[in-house]
């Protein structure tokens, strides 16, 4: 639970991420690339990057344990309200939402 957890608010910090950086599918090459590197060279972007690693290290050493994966899960939400602005029943849309589109995707 702890790792699918992490693995889960990765993507969807990345996701925002993107979102805050404008980088979108049908931009051109050159564009994505300039984008890219001033994510790269954000300060916030990179503490989301530390943020996301700490939770899959986190998880790894958890195994089964409930409670971690429970504060990693109250860590991805606090995150999701730190860049969004999203009060809890919004980041839980926003989390039911990205479980549908990986359901779909699978």
């Amino acid at each position: 639970m702890a790792a699918l957890l992490a693995t889960y608010g990765k993507h969807t910090l990345d996701r925002i991420l993107l979102a805050a950086f404008g980088i979108e599918a049908t931009m051109t090459r050159d564009q994505t690339s300039q984008r890219v590197t001033e994510l790269n060279g954000d300060p916030m972007a990179r503490i989301v990057f530390l943020l996301t690693d700490s939770l899959h290290h986190q998880a790894a050493l958890a195994s089964d344990d409930l409670a971690t994966a429970k504060r990693i899960g109250g860590s991805i939400l606090l995150a999701i309200h730190a860049f969004t602005d999203a009060d809890n029943e919004d980041a839980l849309t926003l989390l039911r939402a990205l479980r549908n589109e990986v359901i779909q995707a699978g």
